[in-house]
């Protein structure tokens, strides 16, 4: 379970941001039923080398935050709890954190 809490304007900004749709599913979302998913999990704010060693992987570099919102998608509770502290394979990895990256500047002005 996450850590991680959310104000109402941010999980509304988020949601906004993704066409009010899951990312994994595309099925469209309500705003009081979703959840906020971390696709690298939040639990390697916690494990620094395995997170080094994976950022490096995949090339994010020292900014990246895994609180962050090129870390966060919207999602359904069910693909949100499969999902659960599992990690991605590396190329959809990649291909979901460069959609979160994408929106990260339109959920930084919001």
């Amino acid at each position: 379970m996450s850590t991680q809490k959310f104000s109402f304007e941010e999980r509304e900004a988020i949601w906004t941001a993704y066409d009010k749709k899951c990312m994994y599913t595309s099925g469209p979302l309500k705003i009081d039923n979703f959840h906020i998913d971390h696709i690298i999990p939040e639990e390697y704010a916690w494990k620094k080398i395995e997170f080094k060693e994976l950022a490096d992987s995949l090339g994010l570099g020292d900014g990246f935050n895994i609180f962050g919102f090129e870390n966060l998608v919207p999602c359904t509770p069910n693909a949100n709890l499969r999902k659960n502290g599992l990690l991605f394979e590396t190329n959809a990895m990649l291909f979901y954190l460069n959609i979160a990256q994408s929106k990260r500047s339109v959920l930084l002005k919001a």
